[in-house]
């Protein structure tokens, strides 16, 4: 049980996930979901995946190992041979499968991004065997217990694909919040992982996303009250909404000078992610 996603913005894609790792529906820890890698061809791949753990990570890997032989490529190229891989690995593991398509069964479900030197960065998310591109119109990619939460939050906030990387971050997190905090069955920490247009990885620091939670259930709560005081025509003058919008302004510059005295606190930590975002690179030779 899941929710996995990944989002186009301006500077390239983030990808993100919840970090419960669910084994035969009954043992749950705490792990990873997003998967990146670098080739020597020059590829940089990344996954996420929500269903089957251990069968998506067989997946993954058979895409991996097709990856690895390729000489020079295009996203096509990385396209086909993850494609033709997981076709392979369907009609061999997953169709024939007794529970295929059933609770505990061995579905998984794959969000990707793709980098090729030939011709940049792509987003893409599979049906079964099938890979389909996520285009600029489209914006993003959800899959997992949590998809339907998560596209009906996100749809309103992703007007364009051209967000800066703090406005994806705040998307994001606020979207993954609200699930982790809705939907029964996904995990309760997040990860997030960027890709970029010039294809190197980076993390979102902490000061991107740690305040989003907080700040939003505040915001709402206050939005809520301003929509109750606008709607209540029982007192005809506007002293009581003047009031409220007053207070909604307060709370946004109180916010935000919170969240500037938590990214001064947060600056040594940048260095530290980009670190353990680099230790978490695979490379395959």
């Amino acid at each position: 049980m899941t929710i996995a996603a990944g989002f186009r913005f301006a500077d390239g894609i983030l990808l993100c996930a919840d970090t419960q790792i669910s084994y035969g529906g009954i043992e749950k820890v705490s792990g990873t979901k997003i998967l990146p890698y670098e080739f020597k061809n020059g590829s940089k791949v990344v996954f996420t995946f929500s269903g089957t753990v251990n069968y998506a990570k067989g997946g993954i890997k058979q895409c991996v190992r097709a990856i690895s032989k390729l000489p020079a490529v295009s996203r096509e190229d990385l396209e086909n041979a993850i494609c033709d891989s997981l076709n392979v690995y369907f009609q061999k593991l997953v169709y024939t499968h007794p529970h295929y398509q059933q609770a505990g069964g061995p579905d998984f479900f794959l969000v990707i991004g793709l980098w090729s030197p030939k011709d940049g960065l792509g987003l893409y998310e599979t049906l079964d065997a099938t890979v389909t591109e996520i285009t600029e119109r489209e914006k993003f990619a959800i899959t997992g217990i949590g998809g339907t939460l998560g596209r009906y939050l996100a749809g309103p906030m992703m007007g364009h694909s051209g967000y800066s990387m703090p406005d994806i971050s705040t998307i994001s997190t606020h979207v993954l919040s609200e699930v982790m905090a809705n939907v029964v069955g996904c995990g309760k920490g997040a990860e997030f992982v960027v890709l970029t247009n010039e294809g190197a990885f980076g993390p979102i620091v902490g000061y991107g996303n740690s305040h989003v939670e907080d700040v939003f259930a505040a915001f709402q709560q206050s939005i809520n009250m301003a929509f109750l005081e606008l709607c209540d025509l029982s007192f005809p003058g506007d002293e009581r909404i003047i009031e409220r919008l007053d207070a909604l302004r307060m709370l946004v510059i109180s916010c935000r000078q919170q969240m500037l005295r938590e990214k001064e606190k947060h600056r040594g930590l940048e260095h530290l992610m980009e670190i353990l975002t680099d230790w978490k690179v695979r490379r395959i030779d």
